[in-house]
């Protein structure tokens, strides 16, 4: 279990792959009936389940980033759904990558993290 400042999310990379999805289905309903009338969002992610407050996600930031920085040049990596926000509102001129299958907002996608370690020691 992982404490957000804003949420919870239950991992379950560990677990046995078939118990653990079945367990996080099972998650994912109760969490829904229970929680279906909240201001809550339920995301379901590679092997996780986030419970955060509606409305609150990684792209709440990028206003006051992109106003402080009007001229950088903006790339943004991740895997989950919970990154599909600020792939959204992200400037035409940044590049938001994924990493691994599953549908995106990503311009760019790469396989694994060590794609993502290689082009950063490019950068570098």
């Amino acid at each position: 279990m992982e404490e957000k400042p804003a949420g919870v999310a239950w991992h379950y990379r560990a677990a046995d792959a078939e118990y653990g999805a079945v367990q996080a289905n099972e998650l994912r309903l109760h969490l829904t009936e229970i929680l279906g009338n909240t201001p809550v969002e339920t995301l379901v992610g590679e092997k996780v389940i986030e419970l955060r407050a509606h409305g609150v996600n990684k792209s709440r930031i990028l206003p006051a980033i992109l106003e402080r920085h009007p001229t950088a040049f903006f790339l943004a990596f991740g895997d989950d759904q919970s990154d599909e926000d600020l792939f959204a509102a992200l400037p035409p001129t940044a590049r938001a990558v994924h990493v691994g299958r599953g549908q995106t907002q990503a311009s760019l996608r790469v396989a694994s993290v060590r794609e993502i370690r290689a082009v950063l020691r490019g950068l570098i």
